[in-house]
């Protein structure tokens, strides 16, 4: 036995978890295809699940931006303005959003 690279050492298996799924590859990269189509389902499941997260925040800052503009017309209308506590808050409301 010399001190070279020798197959158990070099080729050995790495195992890892993701999300409670073992995958177990070599350290040359390879995996096998039903690991590789369970990981690219995975995958497109999460993306799937991210623009759906997407619209949700979008139509949820739209309704926000909605309530704030509601707000704003009827102290406009109740109080002849914004009152002057205010103004910071709404303007500030208008650029963030």
């Amino acid at each position: 036995m010399g001190m070279g690279a020798v197959p158990t050492n070099t080729f050995r298996n790495v195992r890892s978890r993701l999300n409670g799924m073992t995958i177990s590859t070599n350290s040359a990269g390879s995996s096998s295809p039903t690991t590789a189509a369970i990981l690219q389902e995975k995958i497109y499941n999460l993306e799937s699940n991210l623009h759906n997260s997407q619209q949700k925040v979008t139509s949820l800052e739209s309704k926000l931006q909605q309530s704030f503009d509601m707000m704003k017309a009827y102290l406009m209308m109740k109080e002849g303005g914004i009152p002057e506590a205010l103004v910071d808050f709404f303007s500030s409301r208008e650029v963030s959003l």
